[in-house]
């Protein structure tokens, strides 16, 4: 491929980002209305580190999620230290947090189209950028501010991309080049780990559009040398991650992935290929949650596993199809394929089987192999008589005026609470997680019925798991003093499993502190009847029969905390 594209005289790089900017503004600028929403509740405005200015620094001596959630450890303090800021500057308000959302995504568009820049023509790149600017798979990493990270992290990748191709060309010198991309590179690892995949890119570089330009033996001691560091600071980091989080700290596999092998974990992963794909190249569908009931775990060979290998070998032959032909096309490929591997549990199972957030450098890939189309377009001669040139023209803009439209709109779901939920729920309707989480909330605002209908429905989703359950009612109980919501998934979870001595607990402890020591009674006399730890609750009862007795107003008695945690007393019975 000869290079790089001299701009076109009558087209001006600055009014073209410029309209850039501006389609980024119009797709994602609902952003600017929406409240605290999904992880950002845990992250931002739960985190008692960043409602002080020595989070900025602590943070590189914590891990990411807070101290009470230490299974689902991360390590990614610049990310930490930047909601700091942003908190300290706002007040805790969460505008500032959606401008800078904006910004990270502006400046991930303007890396984009400079990255195009260089490995096609100017109204090419523009239309590659413009397609990246719109697409509504995006919507989730600007929707809500933990997702910062991925959009300053692909924003860096693909400049230090650029900035490489301009040393292979000989437009920048060596040390120009590594006094640019080692810095970038190190911060882009400390906001979040995926940043790592930065060899991968440049490798596909090499082999793609640059194969041809200089070859590599020209640079290759300077290239390697900037590989060996770019392993070296990676090491480095995972030290420090690891003196941090500790000894095989990480997050929790995903639900879909636990107690599977590694070729179970693949063979699990091969149906996500084609969800993938067509997220990508058609996001029609977009939804929130992907928990087993929507994404099963591989048990046997079914129509998705054998889906997702004709896509695979699909993949294949356009990469070996385009490979001297259209090395944009295999550039492509190769980006996707390098951005998505940290997440395709390949290597080590991940919290994650499947996350719209997480496709977000993966569609660069989508930006190159638009680009390349709309090469292969204006080469076509019947495309240069003028009355086509409208048409196409027109036939562009309706895509993007289309992709805004579907983003705006999807942007809203993420507006508040209740928004979010309510969707979630339409997009998944086989996620127990979805039903669990807008059960609660009705609960909480007071919907009894509806509330009890969708916890109902969540548990014949996920019939023989209490543990999420339980999880989200401690939640309530223990951190945010809510024992309505709490008592009523006790209650459903304790008719199920009736040996769970936890589960007694939590339910007693919340019939106490809502003061229906009748019912607290009651329970615990159940209990003892089981010998869940019969003692414990014989001196309980004395506190709640004595509470009823004295009239003690409801929300002033607690229980004393059971000595060495609560007990299990065997499996539940077989339903």
């Amino acid at each position: 491929m000869a290079a790089p594209h001299p701009p076109e005289k009558t087209l001006d790089p600055r009014i073209l980002l410029a309209a850039l900017i501006a389609l980024a503004l119009l797709a994602m600028g609902p952003v600017l209305v929406n409240d605290w929403v999904q992880d950002d509740t845990g992250i931002i405005l739960r985190n008692p580190l960043i409602k002080s200015l020595s989070g900025v620094w602590e943070a590189f001596g914590r891990p990411y999620w807070p101290e009470k959630a230490q299974e689902r450890e991360l390590y990614r303090p610049l990310q930490i230290a930047l909601f700091t800021l942003q908190w300290a500057a706002a007040d805790g308000a969460p505008w500032l947090f959606r401008i800078v959302n904006l910004f990270a995504y502006s400046l991930s568009v303007a890396a984009v189209f400079a990255l195009l820049r260089r490995i096609a023509p100017l109204p090419a790149a523009w239309v590659g950028a413009a397609i990246f600017a719109v697409h509504p798979v995006h919507v989730e990493a600007v929707a809500v501010s933990v997702n910062q990270g991925e959009t300053f992290v692909a924003t860096i990748l693909v400049w230090c991309a650029a900035v490489y191709l301009d040393w292979r060309r000989g437009l920048l010198p060596w040390r120009g080049a590594l006094l640019r991309i080692l810095p970038l590179f190190t911060i882009a690892l400390f906001i979040k780990e995926h940043a790592l995949v930065l060899p991968g890119l440049l490798f596909a570089l090499e082999l793609t559009v640059l194969r041809r330009e200089r070859p590599v033996r020209e640079v290759l001691r300077p290239a390697l040398t900037l590989v060996g560091t770019l392993f070296a600071i990676s090491a480095l980091f995972w030290t420090l991650r690891g003196s941090v989080l500790g000894p095989g700290s990480g997050t929790n596999p995903a639900e879909a992935l636990q107690g599977l092998t590694a070729v179970g974990r693949a063979l699990t992963m091969l149906s996500v290929v084609p969800e993938w794909v067509r997220l990508l190249l058609w996001p029609a569908h977009l939804q929130m949650e992907w928990s087993p009931q929507e994404h099963v775990p591989w048990i046997a060979w079914s129509l998705r596993d054998t889906i997702g290998v004709t896509t695979l070998l699909s993949l294949g032959l356009a990469l070996l199809l385009s490979w001297d032909r259209r090395p944009r096309i295999a550039l492509a490929l190769l980006w996707a394929g390098a951005a998505l591997f940290p997440v395709s549990n390949l290597l080590l199972p991940t919290g994650v089987v499947i996350a719209e957030r997480v496709l977000f450098l993966a569609s660069v890939g989508v930006a190159i192999l638009a680009a390349d189309i709309a090469v292969m377009v204006a080469a076509i001669p019947a495309v240069r008589v003028p009355p086509l040139r409208p048409l196409i023209a027109a036939g562009v803009a309706l895509l993007l005026g289309t992709a805004i439209v579907a983003s705006a709109i999807r942007m809203r779901t993420w507006k508040n609470r209740v928004l979010f939920m309510a969707a979630a729920v339409a997009d998944a309707p086989l996620s127990y997680r979805t039903h669990l989480s807008w059960g609660v909330m009705l609960l909480e605002t007071g919907d009894t019925a509806r509330g009890m209908t969708e916890l109902h429905r969540a548990f014949e989703l996920h019939y023989n798991n209490y543990r999420p359950f339980f999880a989200v009612a401690d939640d309530l109980r223990k951190d945010q003093g809510d024992c309505e919501p709490a008592g009523a998934l006790y209650d459903l979870l304790r008719d199920r499993f009736q040996r769970r001595g936890d589960l007694f607990a939590g339910s007693i402890a919340c019939t106490t502190w809502l003061g229906a020591y009748d019912q607290a009674a009651a329970h615990a006399r159940t209990a003892i009847e089981r010998g869940v730890d019969a003692d414990y609750w014989r001196r309980a009862l004395l506190v709640i029969d004595s509470a009823a007795t004295h009239g003690a107003p409801p929300r002033t008695v607690r229980l004393p905390a059971l000595p060495g945690g609560w007990v299990d007393i065997g499996p539940p019975p077989a339903p």
